[in-house]
C-alpha cells in the first residue's frame, strides 16, 4: 500500500510541474499549438503506453488537431474537419455528450469501425480510448482531451489524466483564444 501512495504522491507531483510549465508558456505567449503539444507530452510522460490528442472544435462545430505528438499522422488527418457528432467516434461523443467516453476495445466496438480514423489508430495497435471534453467558462465545448492505448480497456492512469489534462486544456485554451 505504501507503494501505491508514492506513486500516487509522484504522478501528483508531476502532475503539478507540467500544469506550472504549462502556465509558463501561456504567460510568455507561447503559441497555442507549442502549449497544446506540451499538454498531451506532460501526460504522457506520467504514464506508460498512454498516447494524448487534443481536438479542437471551431465555430462551425468540426474538430481540428490540435496536438498529439505521438499518435499515427493518419489518426490526425483522418479525424480535421470531421463534424462534432456522436456517431463520429469517442471525442465526437463526448463533445456532444458533455461528458467523459470510454472506449474499453476499438477494435470490437462496432459503433466506430466504419469511421476513417479507426483504420489509423487500429493500424497503429490502438486499443482503447478515454475522451474528455474540455469546457469554456460558458459550458461551450471547446474541444476533447483523449487517451489512447495499446491494451484493451484504459488504464486507471489514462481516466484519470484525461479528466486533469481536459481541465488543463480549458486553462490553457481560454487564455490564448
Amino acid at each position: 500500500m505504501q507503494s501505491i501512495a508514492i506513486d500516487d504522491l509522484k504522478l501528483a507531483e508531476a502532475l503539478l510541474a507540467g500544469e506550472r510549465r504549462l502556465l509558463e508558456m501561456v504567460a510568455t505567449g507561447e503559441p497555442l499549438a507549442d502549449v497544446l503539444h506540451a499538454l498531451c507530452n506532460i501526460a504522457e510522460a506520467t504514464g506508460s503506453g498512454v498516447h494524448c490528442s487534443i481536438l479542437l472544435i471551431d465555430s462551425d462545430a468540426k474538430f481540428h488537431f490540435g496536438a498529439g505528438p505521438s499518435v499515427p499522422p493518419g489518426y490526425a488527418k483522418a479525424v480535421e474537419d470531421v463534424p462534432v457528432m456522436p456517431e463520429v467516434g469517442p471525442c465526437g461523443m463526448a463533445a456532444s455528450l458533455k461528458r467523459q467516453v470510454v472506449v474499453d476495445d476499438l477494435v470490437t466496438d462496432p459503433r466506430w469501425q466504419p469511421l476513417p480514423w479507426h483504420a489509423a489508430a487500429v493500424k497503429f495497435g490502438l486499443r482503447s480510448a478515454s475522451s474528455t471534453p474540455i469546457f469554456a467558462r460558458s459550458g461551450e465545448v471547446l474541444g476533447t482531451f483523449a487517451t489512447q492505448g495499446f491494451s484493451k480497456a484504459p488504464t486507471l492512469h489514462a481516466e484519470a489524466v484525461c479528466p486533469a489534462g481536459s481541465t488543463s486544456g480549458a486553462h490553457v485554451t481560454r487564455r490564448v483564444r
